[in-house]
């Protein structure tokens, strides 16, 4: 038979070809593993009897249309069948006539199914295992296989190279046949997971957007943004995209997409001109035209100036020595950070919000605002090196929510790096009428060229070259000379100038005439000698002789004695002295290795040191610069067994030396009224607490404060020496009187939480704070110092207006506060309230650059009344006070009168939301130089409280308004300052009582004791039952 007859049918997968042979028999050619074997099928009416090669015999037949109908009715409720119609249906096709054979010897359905509009072609085949007893029903648990033959088009499981395929090919007229149809969903989800419309059979178009922005961007820059095109009907889509100018297709442009498949269009923006723009994307396909709305804006920005020029500042090292005598080179920032500004403006058309950055040294201060069309704004950046060099930089400025960016005009600065040495320059004592040098080392330690300049005032002056330019890691030895004409101390400074900075080297010294150097040089000299079996030894000057002399083993050294050595000396003509004691020999060659103004500027600042209580502090400090050199000679020269007897006699020298010329000072005079206050704190304490533990803590007591008055010295603030003891005073008094006694029955550690010594042991703390340095919220010891004292002076102010000392309290990153108590009595809020203050008090004069610390202050006071709160109420002691609970406060005090800055730091409290916004009552209390007090509300909480509580907000205005009036009614005359730390304190500013306590506070500097006059004092309710002063 020919080709045309055989309706040869090819099976997918495989190599296998099927020839029927009229209506009787069939013939299965089959081709695999390169061999061929036939197959054999007979037929007999209904039944066909299949003969493989294996021998194996299968006796099939089809099924009638209606078991066939129902048997595909079950076959679709199987997943995997489902899924196969899914597949038709999205390539637009889905089952058309179905002809069933049923396989008896192996009980298994073989659907032959053709596509829709072409029953003679037989695209799959579907087998499946079938009931014993029904034919017409899947088993259960079987699921079908399905297969694709070249026929079909859709995918389906291949038929593997060699496997033996029974025939599908049913002659007509046998068995039922009948239309497939399609039972599945309206909506299919194709594999790409976008829905096409499962019946269609024409293509149709859809989008994921009608409008599309592009992120805006900057001129001649390129931004992108995209949409997707997909197939939602059957069949296939075919078109273009296109779009004008300033817009164009990236990717994209022509698609052809099978149903539920997409396609990305990629759209690109870039203008050369500014402004906004609106196009349309045109889509042509084969189911019609449609567009798609694409803007984009451009934004033009311009800068001034052409450069930012930082100028320069400098990186000064120079030695720094804490609190424990350890010295080492610090560096500090002069002329650092400096602040310039970068004027942006807007060019286009559209408003704009710009994102700016930059990298170290730069660092952005403020904050851009959106920009109109035409708009300028000025940006304040900061130059802050930490090393020298030469820095360009430049500000990367973005759109907010926009791509790309653009750069400024460039930043450049320049930082400098000197050493200076040494820090200070001491003259030590310089004789009036004679010039002495020192010498000042300048080296630049960085990687630029510096030129300086060096100036001072008279009685200085520059004894070298004063302008000169250092090349990295090249020095210059500056002399600096004085030339005295009067006696008195010396102080000045000289000027390192280098462009718009200038460093500051302090000097000092000692201008004498001949005849108070010469009597302080004998009165060194004498006291050392006092013993029979010491030598005494001084290094003597004279205005007349070019020539120093050194004067050892004499007794009851004179000036005319002096004067008669140099009238000797003159005179010598080389013949040879008497020979030394070889102890003293050997001290004498030990001396000449020491530079000899260097040994008087050690006598100098171990006498500067006797007069401020600190000898054992400055003695260790300069042991390791040479002292210990001079302290072998008084070994030798004294004849001396130990180092610590050496140190001793010096000590006595230098004191003795000193003790006619003191005169009584503010530091004095803080010290009688703190040594007043200990022997009243040792009488009460050691009825309580282990005499023992309480010499122990009292000695530290005193420590501290000695180290505070010591500090105030050397800071400057050497008036505040008397209200600083005056204020301890006041507080520790009040300790004692209102808290309960220790009970003598328990170890110190062991005391309750709440009595008077573990309250003059938190007082102690403070004050040990006060000579400690560093932390976030006091940065440096003249800030600890200022807090410290303003603290103090509140909580005595506010002591004598019935305020109770609850505790200074400590918290993170060295944060300290007062916390004191007003009772309901008092407060008279109207509700059995009290009220907690968490109070800051600062002494400071220039205030303006403590506003962010201050700020941050509060903030952390806002999150310690949480905390606070809680441990009030369960306290015990504290609970009796607190049952009706209590109004919180936080109060801002600057104690000294006429300080500077309050307003920027009342700004800056203002300005953070958080602060403004609290409804916990927030204030500042200030004096201004005319003595008044001012008052300014920053929260809305302390504005709620002016409004229902004025009464309250003037009685802690007046706590602090009576003590400075009473203060200068006392002293009328005086400035709100002087008047301030003169009166206000133990006294209450009755004026009788100060006018008694400065008597007292001078007999108690002769010896002497209280007088009659002590009823006049004027005590606190709370301080009726003690001793004020020992009278």
């Amino acid at each position: 038979m020919n080709a045309d007859e055989a309706q040869a049918v090819q099976l997918v997968g495989g190599q296998q070809l099927l020839i029927p042979f009229g209506e009787d028999a069939h013939l299965v050619w089959t081709r695999a593993n390169g061999q061929t074997a036939a197959v054999g099928l007979i037929r007999q009416g209904n039944k066909t009897l299949n003969v493989s090669v294996d021998g194996q015999e299968r006796v099939v037949r089809s099924l009638p249309a209606q078991k066939a109908e129902k048997l595909l009715r079950k076959l679709r409720e199987k997943s995997k069948f489902q899924e196969f119609e899914g597949k038709l249906a999205q390539r637009g096709k889905r089952v058309g006539k179905v002809r069933v054979l049923f396989d008896e010897t192996n009980q298994i359905a073989i659907l032959g199914i053709a596509s829709e509009g072409n029953a003679e072609k037989i695209a799959h085949q579907v087998r499946i295992k079938v009931k014993a007893d029904k034919e017409d029903e899947p088993e259960d648990g079987a699921e079908p296989a399905i297969q694709a033959t070249a026929c079909g088009q859709a995918s389906g499981e291949a038929v593997p190279e060699g496997v033996k395929m029974q025939p599908f090919y049913v002659p007509p007229g046998d068995g039922g046949s009948f239309e497939g149809g399609y039972e599945g969903p309206q909506i299919c989800t194709s594999q790409w997971g976008y829905d096409y419309l499962c019946i269609s059979r024409t293509p149709m178009i859809s989008l994921s957007t009608t409008s599309l922005t592009v992120p805006q961007t900057f001129i001649n820059q390129q931004t992108q943004a995209s949409f997707v095109i997909w197939n939602s009907g059957g069949g296939r889509l075919t078109g273009t995209v296109s779009v004008p100018a300033p817009f164009s297709i990236v990717s994209g442009a022509s698609f052809s997409l099978l149903p539920g498949q997409p396609q990305e269009v990629v759209v690109k923006f870039s203008s050369a001109t500014a402004g906004s723009f609106s196009k349309n994307i045109s889509i042509s396909s084969n189911a019609g035209s449609t567009t798609v709305t694409v803007m984009g804006v451009a934004h033009k920005v311009s800068f001034s100036p052409a450069t930012v020029d930082f100028g320069s500042g400098l990186l000064v090292l120079r030695e720094q020595c804490n609190k424990m005598g350890t010295c080492g080179l610090g560096t500090e920032k002069v002329g650092l950070p400096i602040e310039k500004t970068l004027t942006v403006k807007n060019e286009g058309s559209v408003s704009v919000t710009l994102t700016l950055s930059t990298s170290a040294p730069y660092k952005i201060v403020s904050a851009l605002p959106s920009l109109a069309p035409g708009q300028s704004a000025p940006v304040t950046l900061r130059f802050d090196p930490s090393e020298s060099g030469s820095f360009t930089g430049s500000v990367q400025v973005g759109i907010n929510g926009g791509q790309g960016s653009v750069s400024s005009p460039p930043l450049v600065g320049v930082a400098h790096k000197i050493e200076i040495d040494p820090a200070e320059l001491n003259f030590g004592i310089v004789i009036v009428g004679t010039v002495r040098e020192r010498k000042l080392t300048v080296k630049n330690q960085g990687v630029t060229m510096v030129a300086l300049v060096m100036s001072t005032a008279a009685p200085f002056s520059i004894g070298s070259e004063s302008s000169f330019t250092l090349a990295p890691s090249e020095s210059r030895n500056v002399t600096v000379q004085v030339n005295s004409t009067a006696s008195g101390p010396l102080s000045g400074r000289v000027r390192l100038t280098s462009g718009p900075n200038d460093v500051l080297v302090f000097i000092r010294g000692r201008a004498l005439t001949y005849e108070e150097y010469l009597q302080m040089l004998l009165d060194l000299y004498n006291a050392a000698t006092q013993s029979d079996d010491t030598y005494g030894i001084a290094y003597a000057s004279h205005p007349q002789y070019e020539n120093n002399l050194l004067l050892v083993g004499f007794k009851d050294l004179t000036r005319e004695r002096i004067e008669q050595v140099y009238a000797e000396v003159q005179q010598y003509n080389g013949q040879p002295l008497q020979p030394a004691a070889p102890r003293l020999v050997e001290a004498l060659q030990l001396l000449s290795t020491i530079d000899p103004q260097q040994l008087a500027d050690w006598i100098t600042a171990l006498a500067q040191a006797v007069i401020e209580g600190r000898f054992d502090e400055e003695y260790a400090r300069l042991i390791h610069q040479g002292l210990y050199q001079f302290e072998e000679v008084i070994l030798l020269a004294r004849g001396l067994q130990d180092r610590e007897a050496a140190k001793i006699s010096i000590y006595q020298a230098i004191d003795a030396a000193i003790q006619e010329q003191q005169q009584p000072s503010p530091r004095v005079v803080a010290m009688a009224i703190i040594n007043s206050l200990l022997s009243i704190l040792w009488d009460y304490f050691t009825d309580y607490v282990n005499p023992e533990v309480v010499a122990v803590m009292l000695n530290e007591f005193k420590l501290y404060c000695e180290t505070i008055l010591g500090l105030l010295y050397n800071n400057g603030m050497v008036n505040e020496s008397v209200p600083f003891a005056l204020s301890v005073y006041i507080i520790s008094l009040h300790i004692i009187a209102f808290f309960p006694s220790p009970d003598p029955s328990t170890l110190p550690g062991l005391q309750p939480a709440v009595n008077s010594w573990n309250q003059f042991l938190n007082l102690r703390s403070f004050l040990l704070w006060m000579t400690g340095t560093g932390g976030y919220y006091a940065p440096t010891r003249k800030d600890r110092l200022e807090q410290g004292l303003g603290t103090l002076y509140t909580a005595a102010a506010l002591l004598h207006d019935h305020w109770v000392l609850v505790a200074f309290r400590f918290s993170v990153n060295d944060w300290t506060g007062l916390i004191m108590w007003l009772s309901p009595e008092q407060a008279q809020l109207g509700d059995g309230r009290g009220v907690i203050a968490v109070i800051r008090g600062d002494n400071c004069s220039e205030c303006a650059s403590k506003a962010q610390i201050i700020k941050e202050w509060v903030l952390q006071a806002l999150r310690e009344l949480s905390s606070l709160r809680v441990q009030l109420v369960s306290n015990e002691f504290w609970a009796q006070f607190t049952q009706n609970g209590f109004m919180e406060l936080i109060i801002l005090t600057f104690t000294k009168p006429g300080a500077k800055g309050i307003n920027t730091i009342i700004t800056t409290l203002k300005n953070d939301s958080t602060i403004r916004n609290s409804e916990t009552p927030i204030m500042v209390i200030s004096i201004d130089g005319n003595g008044n007090v001012q008052f300014e509300c920053i929260s809305i909480g302390c504005e709620k409280l002016q409004q229902e509580h004025p009464e309250l907000i003037e009685k802690i205005k007046q706590a602090f308004a009576r003590a400075l009036a009473l203060a200068m009614a006392a002293y009328p005359g005086l400035s709100p300052e002087i008047a301030w730390w003169l009166a206000y304190g133990i006294c209450g500013g009755d004026p009788d009582c100060i006018l008694w306590l400065a008597d007292q506070i001078a007999r108690e500097l002769e010896g002497g004791g209280g007088g009659a006059n002590c009823q006049k004092m004027k005590l606190h309710p709370l301080w009726r039952q003690k001793i004020l002063m020992p009278c």
